[in-house]
């Protein structure tokens, strides 16, 4: 900076002469005063300047709505963003469960898993394509908030178990109980591979039992606040 280089100038050559009689005490001291003020004027002017082009800046960024190269995106209340503003949460071959945490009615809830995804531009969030185990059938265009990361069910929890065959005409769903989990992967389609130890509930076509299941033909009932 220009000015504290002069400033030091004359302050040296003001001892310089005052060494050699030239200058007085006062003499010096009313130059290093003259400096100062000189230096304290120059900061203002470039602390003015510099707010000055601040203000400048953050005018241009309010009035712009490009997002061009040197200006501001002005941010929009409205506008569905044409592009993915976060990370989907889930993959193809993640295991998930499908419910609805805002509704007030009783879901079924069982293993389903993700086959695709994709972007929709008009409602600005992920969608997804699954598989449900329980049949095999295929559900399109799914929002991301209705899909849950496949948990483990815990032990002693009542669920439903299907003790049937895997077609959508030989189901049998009948309440059992979680006597415990042996995992086969913590994430992916081998998830499903996973075995649980249950006790089957009599009912009129059985007496009580218990057997081994895996994770595909277990279900469980679910309210909003928690499972049933």
């Amino acid at each position: 900076m220009a000015v504290p280089r002069f400033a030091s100038l004359v302050l040296n050559l003001c001892i310089i002469f005052s060494s050699r009689g030239g200058y007085n005490h006062y003499t010096i001291t009313s130059l290093a005063g003259v400096v100062t003020a000189t230096s304290n004027v120059a900061y203002a002017k470039r602390s003015v300047d510099s707010g000055t082009r601040k203000r400048q800046e953050e005018g241009t960024c309010a009035s712009s709505a490009t997002g061009e190269a040197g200006q501001c995106r002005q941010p929009s209340d409205t506008a569905t963003p044409d592009y993915p503003i976060s990370h989907p949460l889930y993959k193809s071959g993640d295991i998930i469960e499908l419910f609805n945490t805002d509704s007030k009615d009783i879901q079924i809830v069982f293993p389903s898993i993700v086959k695709g995804r994709e972007f929709d531009t008009k409602s600005g969030e992920y969608i997804y394509h699954v598989t449900k185990t329980t049949d095999g059938t295929d559900v399109e265009n799914i929002p991301e908030r209705f899909l849950h990361m496949y948990t483990p069910y815990a032990i002693g929890q009542e669920i439903l178990c299907n003790i049937g065959e895997f077609r959508p005409a030989r189901p049998i769903i009948v309440k059992c109980t979680v006597l415990g989990y042996t995992p086969a992967a913590k994430r992916g389609a081998m998830v499903l591979q996973g075995q649980y130890s249950v006790k089957v509930h009599e009912t009129r076509a059985n007496d009580e039992y218990t057997t081994t299941l895996p994770v595909w033909k277990l279900q469980r009932r679910y309210l909003a606040g928690g499972s049933l």
